[in-house]
């Protein structure tokens, strides 16, 4: 270990890569002890929702397109360009969905198989998307999948919520005629859906066959848009410029709050050969209640992220493993180093 390390400072020097010790970015206050970030800043973001480790936001304007923010990281990326963009929820499977805000009312869908080079361009946005459901409504500001992938819905004109099972011709009616337009909408880990009132910023909840409504605030909030919940329960709104977490309305669930544990398939440290072909070993991932999970591994070059490592170009790599597990629990962060020896170096670590 100690002669990898000290290669390891040698060609530090020699490429210029930045000092070891500068390798992980300080940490972020708004990230929670538990690995999970309390708030983060996006202008315009409407509707938001939950999909495997990250926060997905609709943002209408300036320029309008959807994000996502890691949930580990807080960092927040562009998944793609596209103006007037009102809603966005992904399902089981990880396909994307989206709305925008016109009186077409359509909701489109990429598939999680055209989501692998971000950021789409608008025009690449078009070109993969489908028509998933034609409604006979208008303006559709609010989507959210439940665990069964039934597509739940809000008119603004009608005032109501809709649900869509796939495989059935119609969308059926759960309520309209709310007391004021209704703006993002989701579903929590139990099945209960809610909403957001445009005239009055108040949160309801809404039992999925509409028998009970319930206002949850106590009083208007302040830019509301929208609610997202992680499986965990821990619940997320997007006010305004920022996605914020909200304890207040976390839904208790009975609850795994066992964290996974990760550990380095090898060594913390390796040197790789000039121009060979190499991939990060990955992570081991056990947990008390899950199989068969899977690590998130982001590799790190000066300072950003990038898509693999480049063998050719002798630098520093660090590879960032991370993994949840079913109930939303973020194991701790495992860090690996690659360095990629000069030209004249033969020996190594492949």
């Amino acid at each position: 270990m100690k002669r990898i390390t000290a290669i390891l400072l040698i060609l530090l020097m020699l490429t210029g890569a930045f000092p070891l010790s500068s390798a992980l970015a300080a940490p972020d206050p708004s990230i929670t002890t538990g690995g999970e970030f309390n708030s983060v800043q996006l202008t315009g973001a409407r509707a938001i929702s939950y999909h495997d480790g990250y926060i997905y936001a609709a943002q209408r304007d300036n320029p309008g397109g959807i994000y996502r923010a890691d949930i580990h990281t807080g960092v927040v990326t562009k998944v793609l360009e596209l103006n007037r963009t009102m809603s966005v929820a992904l399902n089981q499977a990880g396909d994307l969905f989206y709305t925008v805000d016109d009186n077409k009312a359509v909701i489109k869908k990429i598939a999680k198989s055209d989501l692998t080079s971000l950021p789409l361009s608008s025009s690449a946005a078009a070109a993969v998307s489908t028509n998933y459901y034609a409604t006979n409504l208008s303006y559709v500001y609010g989507i959210s999948f439940d665990a069964e992938d039934n597509l739940y819905f809000t008119d603004y004109a009608s005032k109501g919520i809709y649900k869509f099972t796939p495989g059935q011709g119609q969308a059926t009616k759960i309520i309209d005629h709310f007391s004021t337009p209704l703006y993002g909408l989701s579903v929590d880990p139990n099945g209960t859906i809610y909403i957001v009132g445009e005239n009055d910023l108040h949160l309801y909840t809404v039992k999925p066959d509409g028998s009970q409504i319930t206002k949850k605030s106590s009083s208007p909030i302040t830019s509301l848009n929208s609610i997202a919940f992680l499986p965990n329960g821990k619940a997320y709104l997007s006010r305004s410029n920022n996605i914020v977490a909200a304890p207040e309305y976390n839904e208790g669930l009975a609850p795994d709050t066992e964290k996974p544990v990760m550990s380095l398939n090898g060594s913390m440290e390796r040197l790789v050969k000039y121009g060979a072909e190499t991939a990060d070993p990955g992570a081991a991932v056990t947990d008390n209640a899950d199989t068969g999970l899977m690590t998130r591994i982001t590799p790190i070059k000066n300072g950003s992220s990038v898509t693999g490592i480049d063998t050719t170009v002798p630098s520093t790599y660090y590879s960032h493993h991370n993994a949840e597990d079913a109930a939303g629990n973020i194991a701790a962060e495992v860090l690996a180093e690659a360095a990629q020896a000069p030209s004249q170096r033969t020996g190594g670590i492949n």
